[in-house]
């Protein structure tokens, strides 16, 4: 304590007044007046097990209480205050709180912290956070109450399950968890289980507080320990790597099992056959188990210089035998030589058995028989000269050492197929054979693979039927063409004389098809067109056109098309090349024919008289039709009369004059029949146009400037659509940006937009987030991750603020020196290293600022055989300036070493990285 502080001052005068009976200045006489008494409590509080004042713990609440008791009679609470960054307190009880004959001073432990000592020369220590003084004891100053509290530490339990033997009964596993009971994370230690001298060792690693962990112990369990009863226990911690609350409940005891016996595995006898001809030679095997528990599965392998097989043994029970036939293929060096097989029982050692070495059995020898070996010698398939079949041909061998049976040669190509017979063939001999295969329509085009065959079904036994089979091709068969009419349509031209007939010609084939024609007839009415040459899936159009003759009209009619009617074209199908219509009537019509006779307007000037011709022309009658007239602001009908073929008749139509016409050129428009609800020969003859006629004092209407004012609205509003267009899609493309050149293996079509930034502002610019990559130093695995972000950068942020506000340096350091501090003892925590050094990398996630960027759109364009890319588009946008940037590297020194040196370099770094930001 400063000596000079008003605080010591006032002590040192209190304790002189009392050692002197003289009065002081910041004391009261020594027999002061009742209302003036008072006792004064201090002392500390601090981290340890007791004795040591090193580590002050603030923030404790530690109360003076009254009782006329003693402990454990707690009294009444007088006063209470907090240590405070020294961790100590000092509590002032007046007379006016009352007089007691104890008074008790007792601490609250802070959250993770319990209490392991206290001392006082004047009181009496009840228990580690209670010191009772006795009031008539003439003193009114306690200054040496201590409290010594063990602050947050883990507490690591251990839990065994019962034991359990693993299916084949070589391991024991031992079923243990790990759990800490404590406040604190554990760093990690050992954990050891064992049942006398028979243990193993597991790692536990970290747990934080509250964190459990789930192990298993396997040991492999020697032949000695068989049909023995083991009690396993565990011990987490054996070496004390973990200082703990409680030192006393780190053992657990599991349940006893009994470990059984083993079983024993041996041969019997065996025997080996030919069968299948001498393709394959089975071997038989009798196993049994002379011990005294079940053998689990495992496998039984027979063997002979390099060949070998294996089959499973199923599970064996004690004192039984089993069967084991293995079935091994004949290579083919094998044959006709004398073979004799060892047996070999579990050869992977997947049982533990009480003798290993009975487990192998030489079985008597047996002599392969030699086989016969047909193979095909070559193989060919060739079109033949008429172009209508394909013949496959070439040679078979017997290459064995016997004598092969007759037998035959199939060859294929898909469901495409034939065979030719082959005779008996000695040893060496060989036979050719010949297959011609009529060519199916649906093959042409195609370029077929033969797959040729001896001996198809395996009847004969052969040293090696994998070489039985060989192709032949692939053979190119011609295509043809396939002519079709896929429509036809019948059209009446306007004229009503005319029967227009479109034909669509197509050809299925696969080559292109010659020059032909195509033919329409319906009961010896019809003609025909030329067809051209098609290509393979294409088609032609052909129009054909009939006069049609009068006894033709009236009449239903079906047509049929014919293409290719000389047959000058060979097709894969001849028998689709026709087409049939429906039934189809030609009318016989009337014909309307208007004329205008007269236009006039009549004396009174107020009405306008219009004279029209009807007559019909056709040779069918034709029923009353409407007449309409209309012209510019006029417009009227009248009604024709029915009239027969050759007959006319005159309707006359008046117009009232109004004064919208008047001053005005007018040319009526006159049509007969303007809904057409009478088929004509001729629907165009029923318009006509009268002569102009002025009418005076036409009144001008400005039409056309409100036809162009709209049309600027109009051109104003696509423009604005357009605009907005393009800027939606330039955002898009800077979301997709990247600052690298484009690609260099475009893809016709593709897009690709580059971002050039051009000028930052970091204006405002602050710390969204700092990630710290952790690992000891020296190992290169990877690195544990630290993220702060919120409060965990706040402290930074205000320091950047510091910096532009010039904040002397010195206090800057010591601002920065505070939270390196932070970020090492968190990374230390991070990485459990137990004492070694770390290596260090700091990032950190910038916001806030703007920065200037231009954006080039390119597109991909094919040139000949190269694809390139090619500007399309350029523009200059301002974009959020949020980056990822590295704050610094660095190696932290280990404990042993200066802590400062580390917490100074991390220190400089951030200050470097701040005036950088």
């Amino acid at each position: 304590m400063d000596r000079t502080s008003p605080r010591y001052r006032w002590i040192a005068a209190v304790l002189l007044a009392l050692a002197t009976g003289a009065p002081s200045a910041a004391q009261p006489p020594a027999d002061p007046p009742a209302e003036t008494e008072a006792w004064v409590f201090r002392g500390g509080v601090y981290e340890s097990t007791g004795g040591e004042e090193i580590r002050p713990i603030s923030g404790v609440t530690v109360g003076v209480y009254g009782t006329q008791r003693q402990h454990p009679d707690t009294g009444r609470m007088l006063r209470s205050a907090r240590t405070d960054p020294q961790g100590e307190f000092e509590i002032v009880v007046p007379a006016a709180d009352g007089r007691f004959a104890y008074y008790h001073v007792r601490q609250t432990d802070r959250e993770g912290y319990a209490s392991a000592h206290a001392s006082s020369r004047e009181g009496t220590v009840r228990n580690p956070n209670w010191v009772e003084f006795d009031a008539a004891v003439p003193q009114r100053i306690y200054a040496d109450i201590r409290f010594w509290d063990i602050g947050p530490r883990p507490d690591l339990l251990v839990g065994v399950s019962t034991p359990v033997i693993e299916e084949g009964g070589a391991r024991i596993e031992i079923p243990v968890q790990v759990w800490n009971n404590g406040s604190a994370p554990s760093t990690p230690t050992d954990l050891r289980v064992a049942s006398g001298d028979w243990s193993v060792a597991l790692e536990v690693p970290a747990l934080a507080a509250g964190a459990a962990e789930a192990l298993t112990a396997r040991l492999a369990i020697p032949p000695a320990r068989r049909g023995e009863r083991h009690i396993f226990r565990a011990e987490v911690d054996a070496a004390g790597r973990v200082e703990e609350f409680n030192e006393e409940n780190n053992r657990a005891e599991a349940p006893p099992i009994e470990i059984p016996a083993l079983p024993d595995l041996f041969v019997l006898g065996g025997e080996t056959a030919i069968r299948e001809e001498g393709r394959t030679v089975h071997v038989t095997i009798e196993v049994t188990n002379s011990g005294d528990r079940p053998a689990p599965e495992t496998s039984v392998r027979v063997e002979s210089d390099g060949w070998s097989g294996s089959a499973e043994l199923a599970r064996l029970e004690a004192r039984r035998a089993a069967r084991v036939e293995i079935p091994l293929e004949v290579p083919i060096d094998r044959r006709g030589r004398t073979i004799a097989f060892r047996v070999t029982i579990d050869p992977e050692g997947r049982v533990e058995e009480m003798d290993e070495s009975n487990n192998d059995f030489l079985l008597d020898a047996i002599s392969i028989p030699d086989l016969p070996d047909l193979r095909i010698r070559e193989a060919r398939a060739t079109l033949a000269s008429d172009r209508r079949h394909v013949e496959v041909g070439g040679a078979v061998v017997n290459a064995g050492g016997i004598e092969a049976a007759a037998t035959e040669v199939t060859v294929a190509a898909g469901s495409w197929r034939g065979a030719a017979a082959i005779p008996a063939l000695g040893p060496g001999a060989s036979s050719r054979f010949s297959v011609r295969l009529s060519i199916p329509d649906a093959r042409r085009g195609g370029s077929p693979t033969f797959s040729v065959r001896v001996d198809p079904e395996s009847r004969i036994a052969e040293r090696d039927e994998g070489n039985n089979a060989a192709e032949a091709g692939p053979v190119q068969i011609p295509d043809l063409p396939d002519l079709v009419v896929r429509d036809l349509i019948l059209e009446l031209l306007s004229d009503r004389r005319t029967l227009r007939i479109a034909i669509d010609v197509g050809n299925r084939g696969g080559t292109a098809s010659t020059p032909t024609t195509v033919r329409v007839e319906a009961d010896g009415w019809g003609g025909a067109g030329d067809v051209g040459r098609i290509a393979p899936g294409g088609s032609a159009p052909v129009e054909i056109q009939l006069e049609i003759p009068p006894e033709r009209r009236g009449r239903e009619h079906r047509f049929r098309a014919h293409v290719d009617p000389e047959d000058r074209v060979e097709e894969r199908d001849e028998t689709n090349n026709r087409f049939d219509t429906d039934t189809s009537e030609i009318p016989d019509l009337p014909d309307l024919v208007a004329e205008v006779r007269r236009l006039r307007i009549l004396s009174d000037e107020d009405s306008l008289s219009i004279v029209l011709s009807a007559r019909n022309d056709g040779g069918a009658p034709a029923a009353s039709a409407v007449l309409h007239a209309s012209s510019a602001g006029w417009e009227q009908r009248a009604i024709v009369p029915a009239l027969g073929p050759g007959q006319q008749t005159e309707v006359e139509l008046r117009f009232r004059i109004g004064d919208p016409q008047r001053g005005t050129t007018q040319r009526f428009r006159l049509e007969l029949d303007p809904a057409d609800e009478i088929r004509e020969l001729d629907e165009g003859n029923n318009r006509v146009e009268t002569p102009e006629i002025e009418i005076p004092e036409r009144k001008p209407v400005p039409v056309l400037v409100w036809i162009a004012a709209g049309a600027l609205v109009l051109l104003l509003l696509a423009g604005l659509v357009r605009w907005m267009l393009a800027r939606r899609r330039r955002r898009e493309w800077q979301a997709e940006a990247r600052s690298a050149e484009p690609p260099t293996d475009p893809h016709p079509g593709e897009r690709y937009c580059r971002r050039i930034e051009l000028e930052l502002d970091p204006e405002g610019r602050r710390i969204a987030a700092l990630t710290v990559a952790v690992r000891p130093a020296g190992e290169t695995g990877s690195a544990r991750t630290i993220r702060l972000e919120g409060k965990g950068v706040a402290a930074l942020n205000d320091a950047i603020d510091a910096l532009e506000e010039a904040e002397p340096p010195a206090d800057l350091r010591d601002r920065l020196e505070t939270i390196a501090e932070g970020i090492l003892r968190a990374a230390a925590d991070r990485a459990g290293r137990g004492g070694r050094p770390l290596d260090l990398r700091i990032d950190a996630h910038l916001v806030g600022g703007k920065a200037t960027c231009e954006y080039v759109l390119y597109r991909c364009d094919s040139k000949g055989s190269a694809a390139l890319w090619v500007e399309e588009a350029r523009w200059t946008a301002r974009t959020d300036a949020a980056s990822e940037i590295p704050v610094g590297d660095l190696r932290e020194a280990s404990p042993e070493e200066d802590a400062g040196r580390a917490r100074a370099a991390l220190a400089e770094a951030l200050e470097r990285f701040l005036r950088k930001v």
